[in-house]
């Protein structure tokens, strides 16, 4: 080593711009480098929010399911209700059943199955499926404790229509099921007919009748006001139309309601047995996500804090090498002045 060398290693002053530069730029490269890793981990981590988000409306939506299992579990009570009251009735009509009544309870039975066959494809709407109460009345229908069988008539003899004018008729019915029947008979002129319920939640339904002039109102359009319509739009100013018409409004029986009461229950059971099936196997998938982005989030949070611990690491680095620099450039007037020395003595 020459002397100029001892004296630059015994003042500490070495040539070290080429390595600090050279340092600095590692540095700043791996600088750059966490950073951008950094960055792609806080994306990764919004994406696990947005996701834990999801699973929070998951979790409502399992809370709304746990709802909908209290109301199946109603439900079943209600139908268990129904089905002990129609046993009690049928011990309690301990009678000799003739072979005339035999008949005429098969086509009771006929007729119970066919006005109530609606009531195995019900589904109630969502409104009604939030709220308990409203579902239980819509499945249970109106109560039996002061019902009434009993039918009734609507006639009208020789009745004259002015011309221009409308003969009106409300009929109510209350109770789905209900079958009405009628004959209209014309006295003399031709005249125009037609038949409107008028439901009882503001909507209104032209109602087609059959050739058999007989009507079932269906499940959804009961309770309602059936308007029967009779015009004098053919004869002239001066003249009349005259008709008669009878109207029969037979109620459905006891049997019947009970009948499409329970059938009414088993449709609705299905269908939340159907939703509550598919959300709970919405609810394993989800739990296993969520189970695997906490694991996620866990190992990015882990790695995040890594590279944290590096980037501080570098930054202290940094700093040493430029406090290194600074005082190097503060050194160097003094190596100059060496020099001089040096420079005299030779």
């Amino acid at each position: 080593m020459t002397e100029l060398g001892q004296l630059e290693a015994e003042f500490g002053i070495q040539e070290t711009d080429d390595d600090d530069t050279e340092s600095s730029a590692r540095t700043k490269e791996k600088f750059d480098s966490i950073e951008k890793e950094q960055l792609e981990v806080s994306a990764r981590l919004e994406e696990l929010q947005r996701l834990e988000d999801i699973s929070r409306v998951e979790e409502v939506q399992l809370q709304q399911n746990e709802e909908a299992s209290t109301r199946l579990e109603e439900l079943q009570r209600l139908e268990d209700i129904s089905r002990v009251e129609e046993e009690q009735s049928q011990q309690n009509e301990e009678v000799v059943i003739s072979p005339e009544q035999n008949n005429f309870d098969t086509e009771a039975e006929k007729q119970a199955d066919m006005l109530t066959k609606s009531d195995l494809s019900y589904q109630p709407s969502d409104k009604v499926m939030e709220n308990t109460s409203l579902l239980m009345n819509d499945i249970a229908g109106l109560s039996l404790t002061s019902y009434d069988v009993k039918e009734g008539y609507f006639t009208g003899r020789d009745v004259g229509v002015d011309a221009g004018k409308t003969l009106s008729v409300p009929i109510r019915v209350s109770t789905p099921g209900t079958i009405v029947e009628f004959t209209v008979e014309k006295k003399s002129y031709d005249f125009g007919f037609g038949i409107t319920a008028f439901l009882d939640n503001g909507q209104v339904a032209k109602v087609k009748r059959s050739n058999t002039e007989k009507i079932l109102i269906p499940a959804g359009s009961a309770p309602c006001t059936m308007q029967f319509k009779f015009e004098n739009n053919y004869s002239s100013l001066l003249e009349k139309v005259r008709l008669s018409y009878k109207i029969k409004v037979t109620p459905p029986s006891v049997e019947t309601i009970r009948l499409g009461r329970r059938r009414r229950a088993e449709a609705t059971l299905n269908l939340l047995e159907s939703k509550l099936l598919s959300q709970r196997q919405i609810i394993v998938t989800t739990s296993a996500k969520v189970i695997e982005l906490e694991g996620e989030t866990t190992e990015l949070q882990n790695k995040m804090n890594e590279k944290i611990g590096k980037i501080e690491s570098l930054r202290a680095d940094e700093e040493r090498f430029r406090e290194m620099l600074g005082v190097t450039e503060q050194q160097r007037p003094k190596n100059n002045n060496n020099n001089k020395y040096l420079n005299e003595l030779d």
